[in-house]
Order: structure tokens, then C-alpha cells, then sequence
């Protein structure tokens, strides 16, 4: 049933006349393809990138790479192994990409033609059409999602698919319109990342008087199921070290290092003489299309909800996932399995004490923190317990089909949980009724469209959605009556989950966090992640989460938060002191101290600065963003749980059952010994307990 949520208006917020963003139309140009000087393009793109390439393999060999139990390293791990299919993709990307940018020579096309006019270039007729991706031969009477999301879309098989291109509301801003990062409006750089997250943000704790530490962290585990992109490593497998020099005091030149520099009077930094922080580009992928064009970035996982945080994104993780025959069972409860190959010690990927273990999971990401780590297990058990059911009720199911007829139940409640409880505390009623994201009370609600792609948007990945100003320093956790028992510091639980293996640990953590107040949404961070994020063992300092997400957004050429004003429907900021009438009270005068113009501020830095809205936590722009990816999530996937007239579709009994659940349902089946909990996760309970 549809739950009654709490309004958590602003009473300062603005009120924002909501309209969908406008759709991208790419000009009507006639190219004239010119196949001699696309081959010659190619030429030169190969001989470039095999430069590249051997550059690549004598840094290497000197040393340039990162080792073990570093904090690039641990930031590394969690975008994924070095297995052959990444590096594949990342050499079939940058190939194209190096052709991109020769042919755009060639053409003498201006930055912001590229992406327009190289779109017409088709590579399914030259050497480079074996670097593109083969769309798969369908079966549009099969039951199931596939495991890498293709097929979802008849029409367009690829749509949707793992390590497919993410989608955008505009054409990339490159500074040379192929992949350079984007400046000024005077040509000059863009100020810097660190620069901005120390001198444009906040240190400290600002409590939401509503929202739950659950709150956030389900926002993490959805993230977990839509959003990763691959980063670029060596050949040879090995991360790239983007901060050392060489022996003339240079910094290591790759085309994939774009270090954050940190300013030599940086507050934090300059006591440790640290000078650079890390940086490593996402990988370049080929489109589907298999076109030319500028750089574009792989999602690692489906574009869908659809649980794959927990199943996995490819056949090999699902596989070795089933492979385990029996979770870890620990003080007589199941835990996720223990991941084998780290499970002694620090590692790249684990960070467990030395007898104790991190898990395995469809997401490289389950073992951030323990918190995420609990819902994962949570939904796990889930899985399990209607797993358990269904064979009781259908002993002749194949261990395959049994899978497969949970693995979709466990899909349709996280879409319910998602757009029922989730999504209207975050962007507010009025969003949720103008782009049409609120759940049908009862019976079917057919609203597939084929021709929305339903991929997710680089502008929603890599800036609406990073909400890290929610997190909090510490966890705290309580009893089954509410009383506090102790508290974990993040620092010290980043990729260490154990603590989670102590009896009662579990719930103490659920009821804690349901009890315990998010962040507000706002430019103040927590300083674990703003100075200490991933720290290493024995190390004052950590990497910084809030530059790496700006730096993040002009790797993947974001538009500037003025151009996502426009799209969005609301008016454009035409100088600093215009800058009050959409940020906070102030504001204005400290972003004309470090960015030259209105119209070069990041978007992310716009996002988080913005007021808030009557209704939900974000900003009209931010809202905007949001609520149009979560519309096409649900309107361009054939899967959607309440879709009708499909071989896959739920009946109308069984629709009525998964609108039944609530995340507080799904807590109570499946925690330790939970007896009573609050009736809505999300939010602070009004009286303290759950009685």
C-alpha cells in the first residue's frame, strides 16, 4: 500500500515551477562522408594510441604505478578488477577516441561541432567495426531480465546494457570538444578542485530534523545498483600513479592522469607537505551506435533497478555468486559469503583484520561500510526467505527457474521501495506529479515507452546524485530499546565490515541508523571524506571525496550549472550578485573570489549551493536531474514491475502482494531478532522508539 510520508518542506525553500528538461535535438547537418579521410583518421588514430601504449609500458617499468594498501590504491580497487573484458573495452575506447580527435583535425570542426558532426561517422564499414559492440539476438517471449540488463529494449538491445555508454541531457563540454577538460568562458582553467572543496565548502555536522541515517545510506545501495563507472589502468593491469615525478620534478605525463594539485596554503594538506592528490580518467567507451564522437564513459553495471548490487552485472559475477552453495553463517545467522581471495588481511580490497573476512557481492562496493554492508545482507536474506517459500509451493522448479522467479520479486520490491518511500522524501510531491514518478495505488500502470532510453545520465552519476553532504561521521548503535551502545568512526570502517560479525551486531546497526539523523543537504561535508577519505593504516590524512567529484565532472565534460538551469525550464544566472536569488544568502560574493563567471561554475558545485525546494532535500536543478532519471528508469524499462501485457508480467494478485512491502517489513523478516521497529525507515521515528 502506498505510504503516508511526512512532509519534510523547507520552510525557507523555494517553490519550484517543475518542468521535465528539455530534450537534446542534435542540429540537421548534411555530412558528406568523406571514407578516404575516415581511413586516414583511422591510421592515425591507431599510430597514436600505440604510442600511447608503449609510453605507458616504460613508466610502468620505472615504478609509475600504484602498490598495495595506498590510498589510490583503495580507491582504485573499488572501480572493479583488471579483467581482460575492462581492459578490452578501455583499448577498443581510447582507439576510437584517438580517431575522434584526428578526424575532428581534419575536419577543422570547432569544440562545439564534434559531437554533432562526428556522430554521422559510422565505423560499421572499417577496420574499427570489430572494436564496437554486436547486439544480441533476443527472445521477446523470455521470462526474465537478462543478467547485463541487453534485451530489455527489443528495439534497441543495447540500451540499458552492463559497460554500455551512460546517457546525457546535453552534448559533453570539452574544451576541445573530444575530451579535454572543460575552462573558462576566457579560455583559461577552471579553478581547482581542491581549491573549490576547501575554500567553497563546509566542515561540520548540520542535522535533517526528519531523515534517518537510512535514509541515505538506501540512496548508497540504490546508487550501488545504477551507478560505476571503470577507471583506466595500465595494460597491463596495474593503476596508474598520477602524483609522482619524474626526476626533473615533473608530474608522470598519461593521457589518463589528471592529478587534483592541492594549493600550497592548502589548511589541511600543507601540514603534510602533500601537494597532489590522484586522479585517474574513467574509461572511454565505444557507443553503441559504434559511431565517432567525443568521449563518452561506461557504466559498469545495468541501467536499471534491478538489484544488481546484489546478482551482479555479468554472467561470471552471478555465476560465482550462485556458486556458493551456503551463505557464511556466523552466531548462527546469514552473512553474506566470504570473499576468498582477501580474506587475510589488508589487501587492496579488504581492509578486515587479520582473521576476519570481507564478503562477496554483486557490487565491488558492498564492503565500503558496514552500514551499506547491512542492507546488502538484509536484501540477501530476503532473496532467501522467498526462495525458501517459493520451493515449498513449487517443489518441481528447476534450481534455475527458483532463482530467476525470486530474483524479479526481489527487483519489483526495490522499484516500490524506491519510488514509494525513497524518491518523494527526496525531491517532494509536487517533482513526483509532474514527471509522473508516483506508483499506481492499485492494479496495472503501463507506461513503457521503447523509445526512452533508459540509461543513466552522466549528469545524474557524476553530480545529482552524489549526495555525500548527507553522510555523518560517526554510526551510532543502539539496542532493542533504543538505549545508545557504541559508536563506529567512518575513517576506521572504510572496506572493514567485521565489526558486523559480532552477535546483535546487525540490529544494533539497523536500529541505530533508523534512530540517528542524516545530514542536511547543503555545501557542508563531513571531514571523513573531505580529508580523510580512504585513509591509509598509520597515515593523519586521507584523499578528498568533494574535489574528486568536481574533478569527476569535467572528465566527463558535464555541462556548467547554468547550462542545466536552462534545460531545466528556470532562468539563467547572469552574474554573482544574481547568484542570491538561487543559492544561499552570500553566496555569490565567495564564487566571484575563485571562478571568473556565472557561467563557468561546476555543476556539482551549483547543485550543492542551491536552496532547497518547498518539498524534498534538493535544489531545483539537482530535483530536476533526479526526477528525469528516475522517470526514465521506470519508462524505459520493459521489466517494470507493473507492466502489463507481457510474458514477464507480474498478475494483478501479485502486484497487490509487492505493494504490501516496505523497507520496515523487509527489516523485520530479515534482522536478527528485530521485534518492533518504525513503521516509515526513512525517517527519524516521531516519539524515539519503535513501540
Amino acid at each position: 500500500m502506498n505510504t503516508c510520508l511526512r512532509d519534510i518542506g523547507q520552510p525557507t525553500g523555494v517553490i519550484v515551477p517543475y518542468r521535465r528538461p528539455r530534450r537534446y535535438r542534435k542540429a540537421a547537418i548534411p555530412v558528406n562522408i568523406d571514407h578516404i579521410l575516415l581511413d586516414e583518421a583511422i591510421t592515425d588514430g591507431k599510430k597514436t594510441f600505440s604510442k600511447q601504449l608503449s609510453d605507458e609500458k616504460k613508466l610502468i617499468k620505472a615504478g609509475f604505478h600504484q602498490h598495495n594498501d595506498t590510498m589510490e590504491s583503495f580507491h582504485q580497487g573499488f572501480f572493479g578488477a583488471p579483467d581482460k573484458h575492462r581492459r578490452d573495452i578501455n583499448r577498443n575506447g581510447s582507439l576510437i577516441l584517438e580517431t575522434s580527435r584526428s578526424m575532428a583535425e581534419k575536419l577543422k570542426l570547432s569544440p562545439d561541432k564534434c559531437h554533432d558532426y562526428l556522430n554521422e561517422y559510422h565505423l560499421n564499414d572499417t577496420s574499427l567495426k570489430e572494436k564496437c559492440v554486436t547486439e544480441p539476438i533476443c527472445d521477446p517471449k523470455y521470462k526474465y531480465r537478462t543478467i547485463d540488463g541487453s534485451c530489455n529494449n527489443l528495439r534497441h538491445p543495447l540500451w540499458g546494457r552492463s559497460m554500455s555508454e551512460m546517457s546525457r541531457l546535453l552534448p559533453p563540454y570539452y574544451a576541445d570538444g573530444i575530451d579535454t577538460f572543460r575552462q573558462s568562458i576566457d579560455g583559461s582553467d577552471l579553478p581547482g578542485a581542491r581549491e573549490l572543496s576547501a575554500l567553497l565548502t563546509q566542515t561540520g555536522d548540520q542535522e535533517h530534523p526528519i531523515l534517518s541515517v537510512l535514509f541515505l545510506q538506501f540512496g548508497q545501495f540504490l546508487g550501488h545498483d545504477t551507478c560505476l563507472a571503470a577507471n583506466v589502468r595500465a595494460a597491463t593491469g596495474e593503476g596508474l600513479s598520477c602524483c609522482k615525478r619524474t626526476e626533473n620534478g615533473q608530474l608522470v605525463e598519461h593521457p589518463a592522469c589528471k592529478p587534483i594539485l592541492i594549493p600550497p596554503d592548502d589548511h589541511f594538506y600543507s601540514k603534510f607537505n602533500e601537494t597532489c592528490l590522484n586522479f585517474v580518467r574513467n574509461t572511454p567507451a565505444a557507443t553503441s551506435a559504434c559511431t565517432l564522437g567525443p568521449r563518452e564513459q561506461p557504466s559498469v553495471l545495468t541501467h536499471f533497478i534491478d538489484g544488481s548490487q546484489i546478482y551482479g552485472s555479468n554472467e561470471g559475477k552471478m555465476k560465482a555468486l550462485r556458486s556458493f552453495k551456503d551463505v557464511s553463517i556466523i552466531n548462527g545467522k546469514q552473512f553474506l559469503p566470504f570473499d576468498t581471495k582477501n580474506n587475510n588481511g589488508p589487501s587492496v580490497t579488504c581492509r578486515a583484520p587479520e582473521g576476519q573476512h570481507c564478503v562477496y557481492a554483486g557490487d565491488i562496493r558492498s564492503n565500503q561500510q558496514l552500514v551499506l554492508n547491512t542492507l546488502q545482507l538484509i536484501f540477501l536474506r530476503e532473496h532467501n526467505r522467498i526462495a525458501d517459500i517459493l520451493k515449498s509451493l513449487n517443489p518441481r522448479w528447476t534450481d534455475d527457474i527458483l532463482f530467476e522467479e525470486t530474483r524479479r520479486i526481489i527487483g519489483a520490491q526495490l522499484q516500490w521501495i524506491t519510488y514509494n518511500e525513497f524518491l518523494p522524501l527526496a525531491i517532494g510531491r509536487r517533482a513526483m506529479q509532474v514527471f509522473d514518478l508516483s506508483p499506481s495505488p492499485w492494479g496495472y500502470s503501463n507506461k513503457y515507452k521503447d523509445y526512452y532510453n533508459p540509461g543513466i545520465i552522466s549528469e545524474f552519476a557524476t553530480a545529482a546524485f552524489r549526495w555525500h553532504t548527507l553522510v555523518r561521521s560517526f554510526y551510532h548503535l543502539r539496542d532493542s530499546e533504543g538505549e545508545y551502545t557504541s559508536h563506529l568512526q567512518l575513517r576506521n570502517i572504510f572496506n572493514d565490515v567485521s565489526p558486523l560479525f559480532k552477535a546483535g551486531a546487525v540490529d544494533e546497526v539497523l536500529y541505530g541508523t533508523a534512530v540517528q539523523a542524516s545530514q542536511k543537504f547543503d555545501s557542508m561535508f563531513t571531514e571523513e571524506l573531505k580529508d580523510q577519505l580512504f585513509r591509509p593504516p598509520n597515515s593523519l590524512f586521507g584523499g578528498d571525496l568533494i574535489a574528486d567529484n568536481i574533478q569527476r565532472g569535467r572528465d566527463h565534460g558535464l555541462p556548467p550549472y547554468n547550462k542545466m538551469r536552462e534545460i531545466c525550464g528556470l532562468p539563467r544566472l547572469t552574474s554573482f550578485d544574481d547568484m542570491d536569488r538561487a543559492f544561499r544568502s552570500g553566496i555569490g560574493s565567495n564564487f566571484a573570489k575563485h571562478y571568473k563567471s556565472v557561467d563557468d561554475i561546476d555543476l556539482f558545485m551549483g547543485g550543492i549551493h542551491e536552496k532547497p525546494a518547498k518539498e524534498g532535500i534538493l535544489g531545483p536543478v539537482f530535483a530536476c536531474i533526479v526526477a528525469e532519471q528516475f522517470r526514465r528508469l521506470k519508462e524505459g524499462d520493459r521489466f517494470w514491475f507493473e507492466n502489463f501485457g507481457f510474458s514477464h508480467s507480474f498478475t494483478e494478485a501479485q502486484i497487490y502482494e509487492i505493494r504490501k512491502v516496505s523497507l520496515t517489513s523487509i527489516i523485520c523478516a530479515n534482522g536478527d531478532d528485530i521485534q518492533y521497529f518504525q513503521p516509515l525507515a526513512l525517517v527519524q521515528p516521531i516519539n524515539g522508539l519503535y513501540h
